[in-house]
């Protein structure tokens, strides 16, 4: 009997998450070692590369719906609420940055691929949620966290759904997993690059 989809996702791309999490921007937000700017270069990281995955993403949600995801346009929201932290971030009268994304950040030429992708999405609104906490304490409680807190009490029932949603679909679990795999390692380059070429800029659009 072949494993559920979520529990050979979470093998496979466990070494991939644990690789991510050694980037220098993301091992000074634990080792405390972070302060405001770097949380900006955070977001800007993280922006860099969950709006090419949305993007790429949309061009699948007919085929998400007719597989039974039936609230996959309300899940695609991380773009929204990057933007949203980043220019609240702003106008408290923190330094604009400027990164430029690097297109073509990921290809999904097939629907396997995209679910793969979007179980990286979605696991990581669970981390980020989990995150916040830890955040807040460190650079205090007026900081935008709408990236982070995500839907709340809300994000661990979406998960759940999400989960057995994938159990049930019709998948290519190679596919799946290749897809997953690229997305840890584009981030990665993303949050790379946030750290050593984010500038500050007079004026840049988010």
């Amino acid at each position: 009997m072949k494993p559920p989809l979520r529990q050979l996702l979470r093998e496979q791309l466990a070494p991939a998450h644990a690789w991510l999490e050694t980037s220098p921007i993301v091992a000074a937000l634990f080792d405390g070692d972070f302060d405001r700017l770097q949380y900006q270069r955070l977001l800007w990281g993280m922006k860099s590369g969950f709006c090419q995955i949305e993007q790429h993403l949309r061009s699948f949600q007919s085929d998400f719906e007719q597989a039974g995801l039936v609230d996959f346009a309300t899940r695609n929201r991380k773009c929204e609420r990057l933007d949203a932290d980043l220019k609240q971030l702003r106008q408290m009268g923190e330094p604009a940055l400027c990164l430029h994304s690097v297109p073509g950040f990921v290809t999904l030429r097939h629907f396997s691929a995209a679910a793969g992708a979007l179980y990286v999405l979605e696991g990581s609104t669970q981390g980020a949620r989990r995150i916040a906490p830890l955040l807040e304490k460190r650079l205090g409680a007026d900081l935008p966290l709408t990236f982070y807190r995500g839907e709340g009490e809300a994000t661990e029932e979406m998960w759940q759904t999400f989960c057995q949603w994938l159990d049930q679909a019709e998948i290519d679990p190679h596919e799946a997993v290749l897809a997953g795999m690229e997305v840890f390692v584009r981030l990665r380059q993303q949050l790379v690059r946030a750290e050593t070429e984010a500038v500050e800029c007079g004026r840049c659009v988010l």
